[in-house]
């Protein structure tokens, strides 16, 4: 369902993915996230990173967003 778009770039395609989450409009675990994100972004599974690595920069990110910041 959900692929990258033209010229999106990980950060951008990753708050996506986690807005979708947080807003119910999928049910993906960070899991599931994680396999995604590592499938568009990285050629060599030995550069995979793990969910809790997309996890925090989605969660630090939201939370600068939400302070106006």
């Amino acid at each position: 369902m959900f692929k990258r778009l033209e010229n999106e770039n990980e950060e951008q395609f990753l708050w996506r993915l986690g807005q979708a989450k947080d807003n119910g409009l999928v049910d993906f675990s960070w899991e599931e996230i994680a396999d995604i994100m590592n499938k568009e972004f990285r050629d060599d599974v030995t550069e995979y990173r793990n969910e809790s690595a997309y996890r925090k920069v989605y969660q630090s990110a939201k939370k600068l967003f939400e302070a106006n910041v």
